[in-house]
């Protein structure tokens, strides 16, 4: 939780049930909320839409900056490879495979896979 805040998932928090302990991490800072219509009093300019639009996908690529920062903070301060082992499930980066040792020394099975394309 504390790694996910630090990087500016504020909304994040931890959801406790009789069953499990979910860290649930949240982010709302770079969502555009604008009133909109097809027509009326609410229906932009054609140019405040191509503003709109611009910034929309400004902030979608921070968004997804500040995902890649999560994956990769995660992936490092959280997990150590200890042994690094082969893949027979199609992952093209076997790099990536292998035992992890958390916090407590737990042992892990963990397969790290970049993020999906957005597009």
């Amino acid at each position: 939780l504390s790694l996910a805040l630090s990087l500016g998932f504020r909304e994040s928090g931890i959801v406790s049930t009789p069953k499990r302990c979910t860290v649930a991490i949240r982010g709302v800072g770079l969502s555009l909320s604008v009133p909109l219509a097809r027509s009326g009093p609410l229906r932009p300019s054609n140019e405040y839409l191509g503003a709109l639009v611009k910034e929309a996908n400004d902030r979608f690529i921070l968004n997804d900056a500040k995902l890649v920062a999560l994956y990769e903070k995660v992936k490092s301060d959280l997990f150590v490879v200890t042994e690094t082992g082969d893949t027979d499930e199609g992952y093209a980066d076997a790099s990536n495979t292998g035992t992890m040792r958390g916090a407590q020394n737990d042992s892990y099975e963990a397969i790290f896979r970049p993020l999906p394309p957005l597009n």
